[in-house]
């Protein structure tokens, strides 16, 4: 929201930290120098991020968005390049490239495990144009940012052609879809929102406030990481090397 703000009318933005107990965790986390704001001094350890958590990070075309996804993967704890990691990596990193491909703007992403009860909470979010402008391209006749959020949870509804400066990336149309089968298998919840509509574990509600782009926010535990969870990851792993083919 902050990044709306300046980006479309130009509003002078501040945070005013100094009574919030949770200033130092934002500035670990990246969030001042991310948005461009002045934050509290670096102060203490700064504790290594590899499998713990992915700081905030702006998405664009310009950036390492593969940087972005393996950090947001591996705080799942799957085996690093095993069958299921790849088939995750996959996942995220199609909603990543969706920013670039579909939000016509900058996006964030940001990940975190919590030990504490053995929950990770992965957000990716951009305030661009939403999905239903940006699905009107291919079905034009969506009436509601609803429709547009049901739509986008459907297989293979987009195929995008490479972008800017990601020459050897190709957004195949099964990033929703299989996050949506990932939260499943994981008994997890998901979030979606879009213009006025919040999407949640297949559930519709219309929001007061509208939301400038879209947001998917994911939450499992790693202890529902099963064995049933790795045999999915598997099938996926095959169907999107069928579809790899296909194109």
């Amino acid at each position: 929201m902050i990044d709306h703000a300046k980006k479309e009318y130009q509003h002078h933005t501040s945070v005013q930290y100094e009574d919030c107990p949770n200033a130092t965790y934002w500035e670990r986390m990246e969030f001042f120098s991310c948005l461009n704001l002045p934050g509290p001094t670096s102060c203490g350890q700064r504790h290594h991020a590899d499998g713990r958590f992915c700081e905030l990070k702006k998405i664009g075309d310009d950036n390492d968005t593969d940087s972005i996804t393996k950090s947001i993967v591996d705080t799942l704890g799957l085996e690093k390049y095993s069958s299921s990691w790849q088939v995750v990596h996959h996942i995220i990193s199609e909603a990543i490239n969706n920013v670039c491909h579909h939000a016509e703007s900058f996006g964030f992403a940001h990940a975190q495990y919590f030990p504490s009860y053995d929950r990770v909470k992965i957000c990716i979010g951009d305030t661009g144009i939403g999905l239903k402008a940006a699905l009107s391209r291919v079905c034009p006749q969506l009436e509601s940012d609803e429709a547009a959020i049901l739509k986008a949870l459907e297989p293979c509804v987009t195929s995008n052609p490479p972008h800017n400066r990601q020459s050897e990336r190709r957004n195949r149309g099964v990033g929703l879809t299989t996050i949506h089968r990932l939260v499943d298998a994981c008994g997890g919840t998901l979030h979606l929102w879009s213009g006025d509509t919040m999407w949640h574990n297949g559930v519709t509600s219309q929001k007061n406030g509208v939301w400038p782009g879209t947001l998917v926010a994911v939450s499992i535990k790693r202890d529902k990481i099963t064995p049933q969870f790795h045999e999915l990851m598997e099938k996926l792993h095959q169907e999107i090397a069928v579809i790899e083919k296909q194109r």
